[in-house]
């Protein structure tokens, strides 16, 4: 019987001994996916800090350059606009990072348990920031409401409408189909 050499046959079935192409890996169609699933986490990270940036350009404007006096109950909703936003960069940065990481030096079972515990803990984190946004938008406004007679008198039941869509809009979120 002949001696079998397991260095050998290791270094026989090396991936570069086996002419495998990592170009036509990617082109696959599952590398396509976690590939685009990667550029739109990035583009939103961009988007994200894009738009803080206007916000807070356009609140330095309106109160240090016009000099516009507005009362904390008036600016609550666009202060948790803005920090939903700088909150959403940092998030949706996370995710590009984290999904960058290399999972090649595990095997294929191991590596999508790891890639799917992580994009659930992402959808996780998606979702309580979008109920902390929406949730502190209501409350906003029904403290807005309460405090204004003129709001409650004239457009109560628009604000308690708002308020309800709101509160379920995280859910709806949530829950609906992904593409």
């Amino acid at each position: 019987m002949e001696t079998i050499n397991i260095k050998e046959l290791w270094a026989q079935a090396s991936p570069r001994n086996l002419g495998v192409d990592t170009e036509e890996i990617i082109t696959k169609k599952h590398c396509r996916i976690i590939t685009k699933y990667i550029s739109d986490s990035r583009m939103k990270a961009v988007v994200c800090f894009c738009a803080f940036i206007v916000v807070s350009l356009l609140f330095m404007y309106a109160f240090l350059l016009l000099k516009l006096s507005m009362s904390l109950h008036l600016a609550a909703p666009l202060i948790i606009a803005g920090v939903f936003l700088f909150l959403r960069f940092i998030v949706e940065w996370r995710k590009y990072v984290s999904l960058q990481k290399d999972y090649d030096h595990y095997n294929t079972t191991k590596s999508e348990k790891l890639i799917t515990a992580k994009i659930k803990r992402i959808k996780i984190i998606d979702f309580i920031s979008y109920i902390v946004l929406f949730y502190s938008i209501s409350i906003v406004l029904f403290v807005l409401m309460h405090n204004d007679k003129f709001l409650k008198d004239e457009f109560g039941w628009i604000i308690w409408i708002l308020i309800i869509i709101l509160l379920g809009l995280p859910w709806l979120i949530h829950y609906s189909p992904r593409r």
